[in-house]
C-alpha cells in the first residue's frame, strides 16, 4: 500500500511543489532548496507512512471481517494472512514518531514548530477516529475527516516556507495553490473505491453512496484542482507549457470518469491510475518546471 520506490519521490515532490510554488509566488529567484525544505519533505513522506500504519491498525478488525466474508481485495492482506502483526505495526509506529520529532525539533520557532505540532496532533487524532465512533462506520464521514490531513501537510510545508522566508512572503494566491495541490489526493481517494454493482461487497464504496454519479466526484475534484492551480501558477510566473501540460493531464482522469459513467464495466471502473497520472504531473511538473525556469540554489 505504500511502496517506497514510488512513494518516496512522489511524497517528496508533493512537499516541494508547495515550497517551490510559494517561493515563485513570492518572487524568489533562484528557487532555494533549503535544509528546512528537505527536512520537511522527508517528514511529509514519514507522515504519509505514519498515516498508513495508523490506518492498518484501525482497519485490522474490519479487514479481517471483510476477508472472512470473501472480499477478494482483503483476503491476501498481510494483517489477514498473519505475515504482519499488530505488535509489528505498533513498533513501526513508535519508530516513525521518534524519527519525525528528531527531524523537526530544530526546524525553528514559531512557524515551523507550530506547523509540525498542529499537523502531528491532527494525524494523531485521526488514529483515534477523532474520538467520534460514527466516523469508523461511515465512508463519507471518514473521507470528510481524514482527507483534510493532506491539506494539513500542505500547511505544514507552508509553515516551513514562512520560517525560511518570513510571513510577508505569503500572498493571496497561496490559498488557491494549496487547494490545487491538495485536491488530487481527494480525487485519488474517491477514485479507488468505485465499483460496478456486480463487484460490490459488504464494504461501503462511493458507488454505494453516490450510485451512478460516483465517477463524477473524482472528475469534479480534478477540475477544481486544475482551476485553482492554473491562475495561481500564472501568478507565480509559470510558463504556458506547464499550464497546458496540467490541462492535458487533467483531461485524462476526467475522460476516464466520463467513460465509466457512460459505459460502466469492471475494466472502466479502474479510475485510480488515471488520477495518478494527473497527480504525478502536478507535483513533478511544478517542481521541475519552476526549477528549470528559475534555477535552484542549495541552501
Amino acid at each position: 500500500m505504500f511502496p517506497p520506490l514510488a512513494t518516496v519521490p512522489f511524497m517528496m515532490a508533493f512537499a516541494l511543489a508547495v515550497h517551490f510554488g510559494l517561493q515563485a509566488l513570492g518572487g524568489q529567484q533562484p528557487i532555494r532548496l533549503t535544509w528546512r525544505a528537505l527536512a520537511g519533505a522527508t517528514s511529509v513522506y514519514l507522515f504519509g507512512l505514519l498515516l498508513r500504519v495508523y490506518d492498518e491498525i484501525k482497519d485490522a478488525p474490519s479487514d479481517l471481517a471483510l476477508a472472512q466474508a470473501g472480499d477478494p481485495r482483503y483476503v491476501d492482506r498481510p494483517i489477514v494472512k498473519g505475515t504482519v502483526t499488530l505488535d509489528d505495526l505498533r513498533a513501526y509506529r513508535l519508530g516513525l514518531i521518534v524519527t519525525l520529532f528528531a527531524l523537526n525539533i530544530s526546524l525553528g520557532f514559531p512557524y515551523a514548530s507550530i506547523a509540525f505540532g498542529g499537523t502531528f496532533l491532527f494525524v494523531w487524532l485521526s488514529s483515534r477516529w477523532f474520538f467520534w465512533p460514527a466516523v469508523s462506520k461511515s465512508l463519507l464521514l471518514a473521507v470528510l475527516t481524514h482527507n483534510p490531513l493532506l491539506l494539513a501537510l500542505v500547511a505544514y510545508m507552508g509553515g516551513i516556507y514562512i520560517q525560511d522566508f518570513g510571513l510577508d512572503a505569503i500572498n493571496g494566491w497561496a490559498l488557491p495553490l494549496a487547494i490545487g495541490i491538495w485536491l488530487p489526493w481527494a480525487a485519488w481517494e474517491t477514485s479507488r473505491k468505485i465499483r460496478i454493482p456486480e463487484d460490490e461487497t459488504a464494504y461501503e464504496s462511493y458507488s454505494k453512496i453516490f450510485g451512478r454519479r460516483a465517477p463524477l466526484v473524482p472528475a469534479a475534484l480534478v477540475l477544481i484542482s486544475l482551476f485553482c492551480l492554473l491562475p495561481a501558477l500564472r501568478a507565480a510566473g509559470a510558463n504556458a507549457f506547464l499550464c497546458a501540460l496540467l490541462s492535458v493531464a487533467a483531461a485524462v482522469p476526467v475522460l476516464a470518469c466520463m467513460r465509466f459513467r457512460l459505459a460502466p464495466s469492471r475494466e472502466h471502473a479502474r479510475l485510480r491510475p488515471y488520477v495518478d497520472v494527473y497527480s504525478v504531473v502536478v507535483y513533478l511538473g511544478v517542481v521541475i518546471a519552476l526549477g528549470l525556469q528559475r534555477g535552484i540554489h542549495l541552501g
